[in-house]
């Protein structure tokens, strides 16, 4: 919350098995009726009036995107081998077919396709319609 690993209120943990072996792989925090309490007003405050991602322009946001993008691109290898064991899915030999990689390449895919609905919105609020404007971006 707020950019933090947070302890649960209670202090439960859960364990996260690997489906393949049911070896406990890591503890998660165990959300209670009180840190859902905390994690929604935390979502509250960050898009409340004035605050740092509601007046950060969408340019702002759209680089945030690509970042986080850029991120799971890099880490794509160690992500994927991180999901099979969570949640069991293959990983062709070659790491990079179907399975927990063709998940990860989605979500880049994904957050970089959303990136563009943020350039439309900016446009927009300038008063540059896109269907009859004829804008080059950089």
């Amino acid at each position: 919350m707020n950019g933090e690993f947070v302890k649960s209120a209670s202090g439960k943990t859960f364990p996260c098995i690997n489906p393949t072996n049911e070896e406990t792989i890591c503890q998660v925090e165990e959300a209670g009726p009180a840190d859902v309490d905390k994690a929604v007003a935390a979502a509250r405050a960050a898009f409340a009036k004035g605050s740092e991602w509601r007046t950060m322009p969408s340019s702002g946001r759209r680089d945030l995107m690509l970042k986080l993008a850029t991120l799971i691109e890099r880490d794509a290898a160690l992500l994927s081998e991180l999901e099979t064991l969570d949640n069991g899915k293959p990983l062709a030999s070659d790491r990079q077919t179907y399975g927990s990689w063709a998940d990860i390449h989605l979500v880049v895919q994904c957050l970089r396709y959303c990136k563009s609905y943020l350039c439309i919105f900016f446009l927009s609020q300038r008063g540059i319609n896109r269907q009859t404007d004829f804008l080059y971006i950089k």
